[in-house]
This record gives structure tokens, C-alpha cells and sequence, in this order.
């Protein structure tokens, strides 16, 4: 037999086969009915408890909105996390904008007078965020630029694919083994500490790696009140 290799290069798993791998590894009394569900719900909240460690599972993506001439709140797409940067583009001229806090925008006493917007602030409301900017916009031809940092896909269905980096998915299965042994009876403590810390060390592994084949890395520029 000769000896080959694929050549192809798209492994993944879909999240069915994620649920039953980390089922296998979990192990004790499965929990029919709504275990998929439940698994699926772990999933999300795993992958935002994931973000919240900061590892960077989320895109940047360069996004342009355009002002209203007299309109100074604006809402942003929903899987927008937060801003990078942003400039004002007028014409084929771009001005950056300079991130102010919420305390500070709400000193401004003239926050209706028209000019050239050069400062925005951020509000974070219930599913999304919303910019106020100042000054209000003069012309409705001006268009915000800005580098966002976009939420990854929520899981909403077992034949879905998770949408992020393959890298990521060993920590993944991992990570959705220890939060259903959590659910299920009849597992030692002991065992639900191990998937724990093996989940805790695959994951900073994979970011650890993740880190040191990149120079960039995405942060914030807020200014809290």
C-alpha cells in the first residue's frame, strides 16, 4: 500500500459531534430528553465565558455608518462587542475620532449644536451598543468609520458548525465536558476537577500559542468614567 496523505486541510466538528464527544468524556448517567438543548445552551455559555478570559475568539471587522444630518444617537449592530478605532470621513478625507467617556459627553452642555463630529462615547444597552456623537452631525454625507470587534454566532442548532478558529475546538470539547458532568449524576468530584483543569489547561495552551503567532492583539480603547 502506498502511503499518502489527504491533502486537504477542513477538518471540524459540527456541534452534535461535539456534544457527543464531550458526553463520552463526562461520562455518569446521561440525561435524555433535553440533554441536546442543555448542551447547546452550554455551548454559548461557554464560549462567552471563554471571551470573558480574554482570549480572542471574536472578529475584527471594519464597519462604516452613515450620520444624519441633526442625529446624534446611533445603534450598533448587535454582534458588535466594542470599537477599536474610528475616524470621520468626509469626502476622501478621514479624521480620527477621539473615544470619550459617557461622564464626560454628559458634561457637554451644546450636545444638539451642529459641526464636525470629532468625539464619540459609547452606551452599552441591553443587546447592543449605541454611540452619541459630537458635535451633532452637520450634513448627512459625513460616514463613521470603525474597526469593531464582533461577538462570534450564537449556537442555535446541533448541526451547526461552531464558528471559530479549529485550533480552539480541543479546548472546546473540553470545556462542554466539564459544564455537562456538572449536570449529570452519579460523577466523582474528583473526575469533574480533572475536566475542569484540563479544560483551564488546553485553553491557555491554544492562547498561549494563539498569542505568540501574532502581533496584534485586539484591545479596547475605552475611557471609563
Amino acid at each position: 500500500m502506498v502511503e499518502t496523505v489527504s491533502g486537504t486541510y477542513a477538518f471540524d466538528l459540527a456541534i452534535d459531534e461535539m456534544i457527543n464527544t464531550a458526553s463520552r468524556r463526562a461520562g455518569g448517567e446521561i440525561v435524555t430528553g433535553n440533554e441536546a438543548s442543555n448542551a447547546r445552551i452550554a455551548l454559548n455559555l461557554l464560549l462567552i465565558d471563554i471571551q470573558n478570559k480574554g482570549v480572542p475568539l471574536a472578529r475584527v471587522t471594519k464597519r462604516s455608518l452613515a450620520l444624519v444630518e441633526g442625529q446624534i444617537e446611533y445603534t450598533l449592530p448587535t454582534q458588535v462587542l466594542y470599537i477599536l478605532d474610528a475616524t470621520l470621513k468626509r469626502d476622501s478625507n478621514e479624521t480620527e475620532m477621539e473615544q470619550i467617556s459617557l461622564l464626560e459627553y454628559s458634561k457637554y452642555n451644546m450636545k444638539s449644536e451642529q459641526g464636525f463630529p470629532t468625539q464619540f462615547a459609547v452606551n452599552k444597552i441591553r443587546n447592543a451598543l449605541k454611540i452619541e456623537v459630537y458635535m451633532c452631525p452637520e450634513n448627512s454625507t459625513d460616514t463613521f468609520e470603525y474597526y469593531a470587534v464582533d461577538r462570534i454566532d450564537d449556537i442555535t442548532s446541533s448541526y451547526q458548525l461552531a464558528n471559530l478558529s479549529a485550533q480552539y475546538l480541543p479546548a472546546m470539547v473540553a470545556g462542554l465536558a466539564h459544564y455537562m458532568s456538572l449536570e449529570r449524576d452519579g460523577i466523582p468530584d474528583a473526575k469533574i476537577s480533572r475536566l475542569k483543569a484540563h479544560y483551564d489547561e488546553l485553553l491557555k495552551l491554544t492562547f498561549d500559542t494563539d498569542s505568540e503567532g501574532s502581533t496584534f492583539k485586539a484591545q479596547p480603547k475605552v475611557n471609563r468614567p
